[in-house]
């Protein structure tokens, strides 16, 4: 092997190293925000706004973004203002600074923020008997979301509803 060979080895291990530390780092901050999730929902002031609407929600199997679910959401209240204000991963906790959209927060919403927003929705699709597409496009209109950022979620939610 000549010198340029060598060169080459190296410098491609040490780019290779690079970028699986940095992946690394990026999959245990997400471990731990999965670890947190909807934590505050366990406590004061959201716990007993939570109880009632949650129960019917589920057990009702509520269309998400319906009258119904509209109405159950709105009974969590001061529950449900305390959470969004106070969890990056719902699009409402930029709203005190910007327009309620998902394009152009004010609050830098980041690629964590918005991964665990994504698995979240997912998740409370599955709860309420709907599925991930269909609240995407209710979600797509509700939060202004551009259509790069809409294809960029459809394009992941196969992916990440089979892992």
């Amino acid at each position: 092997m000549n010198i340029k060979e060598l060169y080459y080895e190296v410098d491609t291990r040490k780019h290779q190293q690079a970028v699986a530390e940095l992946l690394i780092s990026f999959a245990k901050r997400l471990l731990d925000r999965a670890t947190k999730h909807d934590a505050s929902k366990l406590e004061e002031p959201e716990r007993s706004h939570y109880i009632e609407p949650v129960y019917a929600l589920n057990t009702g199997e509520v269309a998400y973004g319906s009258d119904r679910y509209k109405e159950l959401t709105n009974q969590m209240g001061a529950g449900w203002e305390h959470h969004k204000f106070t969890n990056d991963h719902h699009i409402e906790f930029f709203e005190p600074y910007s327009v309620q959209t998902l394009n152009d927060p004010f609050r830098a919403l980041d690629l964590f923020a918005l991964v665990e927003m994504l698995a979240d929705w997912i998740a409370a699709s599955y709860r309420r008997g709907n599925n991930a597409v269909d609240a995407l496009k209710f979600l797509k209109e509700k939060h202004k979301m551009d259509e790069q950022l809409e294809a960029i979620i459809r394009n992941t939610l196969p992916i990440m509803e089979k892992i």
